[in-house]
């Protein structure tokens, strides 16, 4: 079981760095803490009836349609509105790095619904310390090294030279997946602030593509996990048995097709499903949306 891997690593550092970098590259782009509270707070209202109930749960982030454009003050002294610049700056964090001459991108942007964890990035002087720690010590030697010069074309080939063969495992690399019927159960929250969701679910379809569809459905299965935050919390059902799902798959030979997720105990009762991706969760319109029975998986 793979849970919010931290892969490709060396491409996560740089987006660790480019998020850092869109709050922090001048004053008029930083966004106070409150500012991301009321950000997410209108991305819930734009996006979170998707999924057919409105329960402070965004289902599928990607597929959700909020543009933080929405919140650009209008001059108007709104209490809750965003600069011109700081509009820029959410953007580049969902988008994520691209590279500036060829814009091709570099690793996905973290998912709309994210916003509460998006201040461990985008807080202080500097990116998050393991991204800047990586870039001045290890690739660069540097201990001058700032993070505002960082060419996003030539400095991302110097660190992927420099650590992507020890650090990196392409889904192509897996070319003996399969050999003595392996279980993969790969998963990923959503709502994660440090590494952005859609960088598994990249993994998993290439994955897919590179073994095929027959034996992926035999030996790999992918949930996304709403509203929950890096590992633990969020406004999602948190509590999810991701070794018993293996151990029942290795021991009766059939694939997960639903998990279980539900609240913590010191939490009011809800359950939901998880669905295997593509698939999402949808309410069937009958019976307590705080009770998974009463949801069912289908395509997006």
């Amino acid at each position: 079981s793979a849970i919010a891997p931290a892969n490709p690593m060396v491409p996560l550092m740089v987006m660790s760095l480019w998020t850092g970098n869109a709050t922090m590259k001048n004053d008029t782009s930083r966004i106070p803490a409150q500012n991301f509270r009321f950000v997410q707070k209108a991305a819930m209202g734009a996006c979170d009836a998707d999924d057919g109930v409105r329960d402070g749960i965004i289902g599928n982030p990607p597929t959700c349609k909020f543009d933080p454009a929405m919140l650009q003050c209008k001059g108007d002294d709104a209490p809750e509105c965003l600069t011109a610049p700081q509009v820029q700056a959410l953007r580049a964090i969902y988008e994520g790095p691209r590279n500036p001459r060829t814009k091709e991108q570099i690793y996905p942007g973290l998912s709309v619904g994210a916003e509460a964890q998006m201040q461990a990035l985008t807080m202080g002087q500097e990116p998050f310390p393991v991204a800047t720690t990586f870039f001045r010590g290890p690739v660069f030697n540097d201990p001058t090294w700032n993070f505002r010069s960082f060419d996003y074309d030539r400095g991302v080939a110097r660190a992927k030279a420099y650590g992507s063969d020890g650090l990196d495992v392409p889904a192509t690399s897996l070319d003996k997946f399969g050999a003595g019927n392996p279980k993969l159960v790969l998963s990923h929250r959503w709502s994660d602030g440090l590494i952005p969701a859609q960088s598994t679910v990249n993994f998993y379809d290439a994955l897919v593509k590179d073994v095929g569809a027959r034996r992926a459905r035999d030996n790999v299965r992918l949930f996304m996990v709403p509203g929950m935050t890096h590992c633990a919390g969020g406004v999602g059902p948190s509590a999810i048995d991701f070794l018993g799902t293996i151990d029942r798959w290795v021991e009766t030979g059939q694939a997960p097709e639903r998990l279980v997720a539900a609240n913590p105990p010191n939490a009011a009762k809800r359950t939901r499903p998880l669905c295997p991706y593509p698939q999402v969760a949808k309410y069937t319109g009958t019976g307590s949306t705080d009770e998974e029975q009463n949801f069912r998986c289908e395509a997006p």
